[in-house]
């Protein structure tokens, strides 16, 4: 049976991990992990608002991320469920 870390064992690790990674891998991390949660992002809004035109879709998918942090926090969990 696998141990279940805490919240701060598993951060530590990650700490840990991140401080090993050159900064072009950390680089690279963040840009792929910032494409998924926008790959998310564009699948729930497409749900919310499924009729938008590109424009008006684009804006509102900018307003949602920019200010509502909730609306992001909400799509990274997403991305660490995956």
């Amino acid at each position: 049976m696998k141990k279940v870390l805490s919240p701060k064992e598993a951060e530590k690790i990650q700490n840990e991990i991140f401080r090993k990674m050159s900064g072009e891998k950390k680089l690279k991390l963040a840009f792929e992990i910032n494409g998924k949660i926008l790959k998310i992002a564009r699948k729930k809004m497409k749900l919310r608002y499924p009729n938008l035109d590109p424009i008006s879709f684009s804006k509102k998918l900018y307003k949602h991320l920019s200010l509502r942090r909730e609306f992001y926090e909400d799509l990274f969990n997403q991305f660490l469920k995956k």
